[in-house]
């Protein structure tokens, strides 16, 4: 037991009665003052007047949720405060213990680490560290440690730290330099009993950044190399090509490529042009040598120009041709390897060895062709000229060649660079929005669906890319409403079933630590408390039915002015009860439906217009006909509903009141059960709110 000199009290904030009594009255066995309270405005209230030692605080209270509470007291106060909570999801102890919170405990618990949890936290905050020095400087004084006085100074401006935060640092400055593992910082840092979570650490360090470093992404004194090790290795980031470099070096591959190709195929074409140009000149010219030569027969005394024929075929053996002309009975006249067989071979030979050199691949040869000279449509003569073929290209043409494949090649390397000069500009343009896209995904991979891209309307030369980012935003958009959901529903669930869990267990738990008697009222509560937690999975099987494809409804013709009224009347003494007035007005409206459903629509959207209604408020219950529909609306004069949660009440589990106290309870699932109802009858359901003003639902069904 406690000394009452040194007696020391804790204020419990919990808005379920049971649990808060029945933590109470342990406490107060074990020698403790304990005061209480159901509200936040009433534990803030008791912290002012009440000299209080420690806080076990409930997040979701029907007011002031737990963490502006938490927030509140930190800010002139290290009052230890441990969260006790049906909330089980690490982002929100993580969240409490960043307020400052000291310890978080969730729903279900036992009475017992309850205990052991408040000494510990108490052992904590009662022994500090002890330094190697009283007083530790760094950087001219930038940052003051002053162990007697337990105070840390940044830049001369005492800094507030929470008694964790100061173990940690006090651990840091114990062993500067060295590594902690998670596991180490905790033993080094608390007592051997910390039973929290490991990742908390994080947290607190995380916190210890923000306040004593001046910019925490590139902290000074508490460095990611320093104090965390994750299985003894660092985790390091693997630098990757940029995709603007990616996109440069993609887009000069192709332009090369392309350019090769090009360029090849030009080559070849222009090569076998020019072969077929040259094959066809090499005819021409042997034309032309028989015209020549027939210009020199003189058909009145049928003679030939010897000499000139001799400066003809000499001439023309210079460029290749090897001529013999026959006179009319086939006498050789002239004869080109007669006058000059040496020189005849000479010119053959390196005709042929120089095609071979320049064409190794070609395998031509000398080809003689025949000619019948006729003047006067009589026979003059007879001419065989031999030339290589199937082309032959001159010294003269080669060089033409040879300048044709530099222009090619000196275009193609022209149009490269430029390409690339090019590629890269488009590749920039291109990479920065691309880019973009590719960490916004990462990010909303990640699990950041706040992150948004943003896209720059104004670029019209990226339309698609604009019409990507916008198609990534809402991805973004509809992954956050349906995590804000999700997390809705894990908390949501946890805690409509956690929390009568944690009512039963402190209680008995009470009554087996003889705090308290097992009287018939406290089992009845128990019992009550598990038919709680049935009544909720009750809940949870109707909507797995009115949820499930197969759902079947049995169609009657059903009056809905008449179910109105009927609704109306099984709320009168709830009505009467918050002195509300309600009105069933309109005409009568039949369609073909379930009725058993449709009772439970209109029972439903009544049941939340009386509990969010004042006192005095008026509820008004309406049918009228739309020419083939009908239209029922429910409207109140409540609290209304907030513009940002309007889109999300539809939602399994999703309630505007977060704190879900018992005195607006449900489960959540009335507004998602009406909706499922209503379109399964081929309806559909909006809903017109002002917050503070009231809310109006309306339901349009089809008659027939």
């Amino acid at each position: 037991m406690i000394d009452m000199m040194e007696q020391k009290t804790i204020l419990i904030v919990d808005d379920e009665n049971m649990m808060r009594e029945a933590v109470a009255s342990y406490l107060e066995k074990q020698g403790y003052h304990v005061l209480q309270a159901e509200t936040g405005t009433q534990a803030l209230s008791l912290l002012e007047k009440e000299t209080v030692s420690f806080v076990i605080l409930d997040l979701m209270l029907p007011d002031i949720s737990g963490e502006e509470i938490c927030s509140r007291i930190r800010k002139q106060s290290r009052i230890p405060i441990i969260m006790l909570t049906a909330k089980t999801m690490e982002d929100d102890m993580l969240n409490g213990l960043n307020l400052g919170a000291d310890d978080y405990i969730t729903k279900p618990f036992s009475l017992k680490n309850l205990y052991a949890r408040i000494q510990a936290v108490w052992r904590r905050s009662d022994h500090d560290l002890k330094p190697l020095a009283e007083k530790f400087s760094w950087n001219a004084g930038d940052l003051v440690i002053d162990y007697n006085r337990k105070e840390v100074l940044k830049k001369g401006e005492t800094i507030s730290l929470t008694p964790i935060e100061w173990k940690i640092l006090s651990a840091f400055t114990r062993y500067p330099q060295k590594v902690f593992t998670r596991d180490e910082l905790i033993a080094s840092a608390f007592d051997t009993d910390f039973s929290g979570y490991d990742r908390v650490i994080d947290t607190h360090i995380k916190n210890l950044r923000k306040k004593i470093e001046d910019d925490p992404k590139n902290p000074i004194y508490l460095c990611p190399r320093h104090w965390i090790q994750i299985r003894g290795k660092y985790i390091m980031k693997h630098k990757k090509h940029k995709i603007s470099a990616q996109l440069s070096a993609g887009f000069a591959v192709i332009v090369l490529i392309t350019i090769s190709v090009i360029s090849l195929t030009a080559n070849l074409l222009i090569s076998h042009q020019f072969e077929k140009y040259v094959a066809r000149q090499r005819e021409t010219f042997a034309e032309q040598l028989i015209t020549t030569l027939l210009s020199q027969y003189n058909s009145s005394n049928q003679t030939w120009n010897l000499d000139y024929i001799h400066g003809v075929g000499m001439y023309a053996l210079k460029d290749g041709y090897i001529i013999k002309v026959y006179d009319k009975d086939k006498n050789i006249i002239w004869d080109a390897e007669n006058h000059d067989i040496t020189l005849c071979h000479q010119i053959m030979k390196d005709i042929h060895t120089n095609m071979e050199k320049k064409r190794p691949g070609l395998k031509g040869s000398f080809s003689t062709y025949h000619y019948t000279l006729s003047q006067d449509n009589k026979i003059a003569s007879y001419a065989d000229i031999s030339y290589y073929g199937p082309y032959y290209f001159s010294e003269s043409d080669f060089q033409f060649l040879d300048s044709l494949n530099q222009i090619l090649f000196i275009t193609g390397i022209s149009s490269l660079i430029l390409a690339v000069i090019a590629g890269m500009l488009l590749a920039k343009r291109l990479s920065v929005p691309l880019s973009k896209a590719k960490e916004t995904a990462e990010k909303i991979a990640d699990g950041n669906y706040q992150i948004r891209y943003g896209a720059d309307k104004t670029n019209t030369a990226a339309l698609e890319l604009a019409q990507l980012g916008q198609a990534i935003d809402h991805m973004a958009e509809n992954l956050e409403k349906q995590e804000d959901v999700r997390r809705q529903l894990t908390s949501d669930v946890a805690h409509e079933l956690r929390t009568p869990v944690a009512n039963v267990s402190s209680q008995l738990e009470a009554m087996i630590e003889e705090v308290w008697e097992p009287t018939k009222e406290r089992l009845q509560s128990c019992y009550d408390e598990l038919g709680r937690i049935s009544g909720i999975i009750s809940d949870l099987e109707k909507l797995r039915q009115i949820e499930a494809s197969n759902m079947v409804l049995e169609k009657e013709p059903v009056d809905l002015l008449e179910l109105a009224q009927a609704v109306k009347t099984a709320f009168e003494p709830e009505l009467a009860k918050k002195k509300l007035t309600c009105m069933v007005t309109g005409e009568s409206a039949i369609i073909s439906g379930d009725q058993k459903r449709l009772h439970q629509v209109i029972f439903n959207l009544v049941s939340n217009a009386v509990k969010y209604s004042t006192e005095n408020g008026q509820i008004l219950i309406d049918i009228h006909n739309l020419g083939k529909n009908v239209q029922l609306t429910v409207k109140d004069q409540g609290i209304g509903i907030a513009k940002e949660d309007i889109p999300l009440i539809f939602e399994r589990f999703y309630r505007t009141d977060r704190s879900r106290n018992r005195k607006t309870g449900g489960a959540g699932i009335g507004l998602t059960i009406v909706k499922a109802i209503v379109l399964a009858h081929g309806g559909n359901i909006s809903v017109e709110s002002v917050k503070g003003c009231g809310s109006c639902f309306m339901v349009v069904l089809l008659k027939k």
